[in-house]
């Protein structure tokens, strides 16, 4: 049995100890999310997750664009549209488009219901030494399940879209890295 005074000291301690805890969690959050900063200097939220999810209507994979910035890849495989939505760390919104529409084509097929698409992201460390432009770390890959036909897509990146989209969207055109086929024999449906 626990004396009446130890537990109202235990009461009063888990009181404070969890007002003290939703307080500072409201506040960091807060702070988030009017963009001001915490402290004396900004802070980013560095996400890094690499995910892929897909059903009949839509695939979605995520990917690291570059450090702390983050893609969303969406494939339509009644369309056949590659989009990447990206994340500005600043606004804490989606400022960024890349929309590529031949996704089909470069896999030598042709609208239809029912198309069976991967989509997966994979990183690259580039080794191009020239230019301010240069393709994502992330790139997307797109398979064709019934084909084997497969094609590798990257966001012609540079940092300083970042800074200029937080007053414009920016939008732009996917790029296609390059592509090939896994199968070398034609199968008989």
């Amino acid at each position: 049995m626990i004396h009446p005074n130890l537990r109202n000291c235990l009461f009063f301690t888990g009181l404070c100890t969890g007002v003290a805890i939703a307080g500072f969690s409201f506040w960091f959050s807060m702070s988030l999310r009017d963009g001001s900063s915490v402290g004396n200097s900004t802070h980013f939220i560095g996400v890094q997750a690499t995910a892929t999810a897909r059903n009949d209507s839509f695939s979605a994979a995520t990917g690291s664009i570059d450090e702390n910035v983050e893609g969303l890849f969406l494939l339509d495989p009644l369309t056949g549209q590659l989009s990447c939505y990206i994340l500005n760390p600043y606004k804490l919104a989606f400022t960024m488009v890349y929309r590529y529409n031949k996704v089909l084509e470069d896999l030598g097929m042709q609208k239809e219901k029912g198309a069976r698409l991967l989509l997966l992201t994979g990183l690259v460390d580039y080794k191009l030494k020239s230019g301010t432009e240069k393709p994502s770390q992330a790139v997307a890959y797109v398979v064709d399940s019934a084909s084997g036909n497969f094609a590798a897509y990257a966001v012609p990146w540079k940092k300083s879209i970042i800074t200029t989209s937080q007053k414009k969207p920016h939008i732009g055109s996917l790029r296609l890295l390059h592509k090939g086929q896994s199968r070398n024999i034609e199968l008989r449906q």
